[in-house]
């Protein structure tokens, strides 16, 4: 038996810049697809959560942050998704 059997190691995702984020939202907006389609289309990971919080009322959106995350970068993001 390995050392490393039966242990997960977490890989590390590359963080998308504001324009990156912006330019998926146009694209998922454009689509016409539902987030779990256009998630699976582009390799993008998309909860249950997210994906029932869109479900028919469409209006809902649920954003994790993390600590120290910039105000102005969440203000903005908040604005792309209006």
């Amino acid at each position: 038996m390995q050392e490393n059997e039966g242990t997960e190691v977490g890989i590390r995702r590359k963080r998308r810049s504001r324009e990156e984020i912006a330019e998926l939202v146009r694209e998922f907006r454009s689509s016409g697809l539902t987030q779990r389609k256009f998630s699976e289309n582009r390799g993008i990971a998309l909860s249950e959560s997210e994906d029932r919080a869109s479900g028919e009322r469409g209006s809902g959106y649920r954003i994790k942050i993390g600590a120290g995350f910039c105000s102005t970068t969440l203000r903005r993001l908040l604005e792309v998704l209006r």
